[in-house]
Parts: C-alpha cells; sequence; structure tokens
C-alpha cells in the first residue's frame, strides 16, 4: 500500500503531500533494514495471482529510487536469485513468465550492487545447478535421453524413450514420436509436444538443450498432444514471447554485471592512472592485451569502439613514447585486421578515423612509424583469393593513406571520442606542429618523408624499409592519378592537376636518386671500404 501512495498528490494543510511522506518512510526503510521492510511482500511472490502485481510494485520501487541503497539492493537481489532456483527446481505452470518477470529486475537491480564480480556469481549459479536460467555463458550439457508419453498415457499406455544429442530439435522428437504412437497422418499437424510438469508447448525449431539439462539418472518426460490448431499456435507464440523476455533479460543482467564491475572500471581506466613516466620496457605486455581484443573481437562495435578510443586516449597519455615508437606496437595489428576485412565497413571507417586521429595528434612520427610497421609485412599481390593473414596487401594500405586525405573529415560517426577523457577536438601534442594545417597529401607527406629518410641515412634498416614501402605504394599511386584524370572526362583542370603531380613526383624521384647515389656502389667498393676502415683501426 505504502509502494502504490508514491504516486499520491493529496497535500495537507502544509503542503506537505501523501506521495512525499510515503518516499521518506519507504527511504528510511530501506536504508535501517531492508531484509525487514521487503520480507512481507516478497515472501507472498511465489503466488501466482499476485505475481504480476508485486513484480511492477518492485520495478516502481528500484525506478523511483534509483539509485537504490547497496545493502538493499543486495538483499532484493538475492531474494530474486533465490526466487529463480525455486522455479528452476519447481518445475510448475507459468514458470517461464515468473522467471522472465524475476530477470527483468535483477539486471536494474545489478549496477547497485556493490562487488558484485561476474566470476565469483557464475561460480555460485553454477554450484546451485541454476547458472542457465540466468547466465548467457552457462555451458551445460544437454539430457541425454528424453521420455515421450503419448495420447492414451492416462489409460496406462507405454512411454517412448528418445536419445538427445546437441543440435535435436523438437521437430524431430515430435516425428518419432508420431511414427512411434501410430498418429493417423491427418491428424499429423493436430499433435503437439508439451513439458508433462508445466504444460508448456515447445516450438518445433526450439533445440532441446535449451530447454531441458543434464542431470544424474533423471529425464524429461514430454507429453504428445491433441490440440486444436489455432489454439496450439496461440500457446505457440505465447512461449516463443516468454523465452524471448528470459533471453532479453539474461544479456542485460551479464552486460550490466560486467559493464559496472570493478574489474571493468579497472580496465577501463587503467591507461588513464598510469604515470606518463611508466616503464615503457613492460608497457607492451598492457597494450598486447587491447590488441588481442582487437583480434578477437573487433567486428563487434561495443568492444571496437572502447578499443579505439584506450588507443588514441594511449596515444595522448604517453605522448613520449608514441612520439618514437609507440605505433609500432599497435599499428600491425590494425593494418593486419583492416587488410583482412575489407568486407566489413563498419571496421574499416573505424580503423581510417584512427589513422586521421593518429596524424593529428602526432603527425610526420606517426606516418614513419607507419610506415616502419608494415615495410616487412607488405604483400605486393593483388589477387583477393591469395590471403595471408599475417601480411597487409598494399592495395589496401595505399587506399587507408587516400582516405587519410579527408582530413577535413571529422564526423566521429560512433562517438569514439566521446570515450576518450582529454578535450576535443584533438591537436598536435608537438608544439612544432601547432600552427600547419590539419592536412594530409600522400605525395607531399607520405612520399616526401620517406625520402626525407632514406636521404638522411641511405645504408640504414630504416631506409630500407621507406624503399620497400615507396615500391609498393607507387604502382597505385601512379594508376589513382590517372584515373582521377579520367573521371572527370580529361577537363582542362584535371589534367593541369595530373600534370603538376607528376611534376611532384619528378622532383621527389630525382631527390631520392641525388641522396641515395651511396647505394649504386659496387660490392667490390664496399669490401675495399671495409678493409681500408679496418686497417685504419
Amino acid at each position: 500500500m505504502i509502494i502504490e501512495m508514491l504516486d499520491d498528490p493529496q497535500v495537507d494543510k502544509n503542503g506537505v503531500s501523501v506521495g512525499d511522506v510515503s518516499r521518506k518512510i519507504i527511504w528510511t526503510c530501506i536504508v535501517e533494514d531492508p531484509s525487514l521492510f521487503f520480507r512481507h511482500f516478497l515472501e507472498k511472490l511465489t503466488n501466482r495471482e499476485r505475481q504480476e502485481y508485486l513484480m511492477s510494485l518492485l520495478r516502481k520501487l528500484i525506478l523511483r529510487f534509483n539509485p537504490l541503497p547497496s545493502q538493499a539492493a543486495y538483499s532484493l537481489l538475492n531474494y530474486l536469485f533465490g526466487f529463480v532456483m525455486h522455479y528452476v527446481r519447481a518445475q510448475c505452470e507459468g514458470a517461464d513468465k515468473a522467471l522472465g518477470m524475476a530477470l527483468s529486475l535483477t539486471w536494474i537491480l545489478a549496477p547497485n550492487v556493490h562487488g558484485l564480480y561476474f566470476k565469483d556469481l557464475k561460480q555460485t549459479l553454477k554450484k546451485e545447478q541454476c547458472d542457465q536460467a540466468l547466465m548467457i555463458t552457462a555451458n551445460v550439457p544437454s539430457a541425454k535421453k528424453i521420455i515421450v508419453h503419448g495420447p492414451d498415457s492416462g489409460m496406462g499406455g507405454i512411454p517412448s524413450q528418445f536419445p538427445v544429442h546437441e543440435d535435436t530439435q523438437f521437430q524431430q522428437i515430435l516425428s518419432d514420436s508420431l511414427e512411434f504412437f501410430n498418429i493417423d497422418e491427418n491428424d499429423v499437424n493436430s499433435y503437439f509436444l508439451t513439458d508433462t510438469k508445466t504444460g508448456l508447448i515447445h516450438l518445433p525449431s526450439c533445440y532441446v538443450r535449451d530447454f531441458y539439462f543434464f542431470h544424474r539418472s533423471f529425464y524429461p518426460q514430454l507429453t504428445l498432444v491433441k490440440l486444436d490448431q489455432e489454439e496450439a499456435h496461440l500457446r505457440m507464440r505465447q512461449t516463443a514471447f516468454a523465452q524471448r523476455f528470459i533471453e532479453v533479460g539474461k544479456v542485460l543482467l551479464t552486460h550490466n554485471i560486467l559493464k559496472y564491475s570493478p574489474q571493468h572500471v579497472l580496465m577501463s581506466d587503467m591507461f588513464e592512472k598510469m604515470e606518463n613516466a611508466f616503464m615503457f620496457a613492460d608497457l607492451h605486455l598492457f597494450i598486447n592485451v587491447v590488441n588481442g581484443i582487437m583480434i578477437m573481437h573487433c567486428e563487434d562495435l561495443l568492444i571496437l569502439r572502447r578499443c579505439a578510443a584506450t588507443y588514441i586516449a594511449m596515444s595522448i597519455h604517453f605522448n613520449s613514447l608514441f612520439a618514437s615508437q609507440g605505433f609500432f606496437l599497435i599499428m600491425p595489428t590494425l593494418l593486419r585486421c583492416y587488410s583482412q576485412r575489407q568486407t566489413n565497413r563498419v571496421f574499416c571507417s573505424v580503423v581510417e578515423f584512427l589513422c586521421r586521429q593518429f596524424y593529428t595528434l602526432h603527425r610526420k612520427p606517426f606516418l614513419l612509424q607507419m610506415c616502419g610497421s608494415i615495410a616487412n609485412i607488405i604483400d605486393n599481390n593483388n589477387n583477393d583469393f591469395e590471403i595471408n593473414p599475417m601480411r597487409v596487401k598494399a592495395k589496401y594500405w595505399f587506399a587507408l593513406l587516400k582516405n587519410m586525405e579527408n582530413m577535413s573529415d571529422d564526423y566521429d560517426q560512433f562517438d569514439i571520442l566521446g570515450l576518450v577523457p582529454y578535450d576535443k577536438p584533438l591537436k598536435a601534442l608537438d608544439l612544432c606542429y601547432r600552427d600547419d594545417p590539419n592536412t594530409f597529401c600522400l605525395l607531399t607527406d607520405a612520399i616526401a618523408s620517406c625520402i626525407c629518410v632514406c636521404a638522411f641515412a641511405p645504408e640504414s634498416k630504416r631506409s630500407h624499409h621507406m624503399l620497400l614501402v615507396m615500391a609498393a605504394l607507387q604502382p597505385h599511386l601512379i594508376r589513382r592519378i590517372e584515373e582521377e584524370t579520367a573521371l572527370q572526362n580529361n577537363s582542362h583542370a584535371a589534367v593541369k592537376h595530373e600534370v603538376s603531380q607528376w611534376t611532384t613526383l619528378c622532383v621527389e624521384m630525382k631527390a631520392l636518386i641525388n641522396s641515395c647515389d651511396v647505394l649504386v656502389r659496387s660490392v667490390v667498393d664496399c669490401r675495399c671500404s671495409e678493409v681500408l676502415g679496418a686497417k685504419n683501426i
């Protein structure tokens, strides 16, 4: 009664409403002694006639006092778990509806229960043999056999026993039962399988393993009954709705337990709380965890969004590391996934957005590290039917670089930056780049930067990497220059732009040749130089 009064707008002569008084009384009760307060109507929760009404009162209470005091939420969640256990062990009519209503409350309560660990909860429910009723992660073997009673079971008919496998559906059991009990072909469509205890009618397309689980020396029992087809289809729709309601409740419960658990908060804030001068030699151990998640779950948008935000936050928080070598730890993983999942436009758009943000933050250091990380894994084979998962096809990497030229496209389709705890929009971290325009050009930035590295140290390993990268890019670049002009019908402006691109490319190649003359020395000259150097030493 007092919960119903929460919406009572009547006021006394002092202007105090009935709803306000009720709210204060309930709050005092659920803070001081929640177990005693809930006991009076939770004890009546198994009463089928008032069950739906009492559940609605509980929902109203939880939503009105949000967040609920932790002790009150714990007491209520504990009782609801016991309520579920009762219906799992004592199967009766209406059990599926009761389970659905209970699950619709448990996922709302989960965020208010402090110290609720998914691992501990899973072990406890497994011990009580009811984890399959509450957890989507339950892996319980199905019953090995199932007993089916025929239409004449009330007259002493002999039941039949059928084996159950992992892929056994009720349709198979129904077909075998119809054949065993010699049902007339004209009446086949009027017979359905129902649970002997609960009266639940089973959908033919459902799997037996989802309803009946293995218990030693116990076999589930079904009854083959004759029903009016309209009535049977109505009951099957009700069953399907109840089962879907239960499945949604399981998913939401698992999601909220994981989302609000202390471990999740630790993982999401781990990099943010680390010192900027954290031991860089050990940082790769943490980054590899995120890389592994990206490889395994990159097609899950929620996980992909979190990983992308974590990458951006890392590149900002560990600025000095990522300005020199940090991108070597993440770019090979991102580029391999990008090359393998070209048909997944959601994932590709996220990687393209990530690269644009990385370039905005770190500019040339990011670009050079990306080139260095892909040099040894680049694949010049354009055949899509010949795929090496450890390599990155050059044409896809070229497409990624061309997409980076759209730096003005800052549309964050999945609100990734909303998870990044830094000022938006992102700006260059190095003061040297603060006044530079936020633009990117494949010719004047990527190719020119590679040539600069080659000119600085032509005999170095990094110079060799840059040469490999340019060798992979040039065929695609030349083809794209010609295609862009053709797409514009060889207009005067398009031809002029193509000529300017060819001029720029020629200047860059000339600079590469002039600065790398040391690479054209013969092997004999190199050996002579080594011998002379050794004599001088």
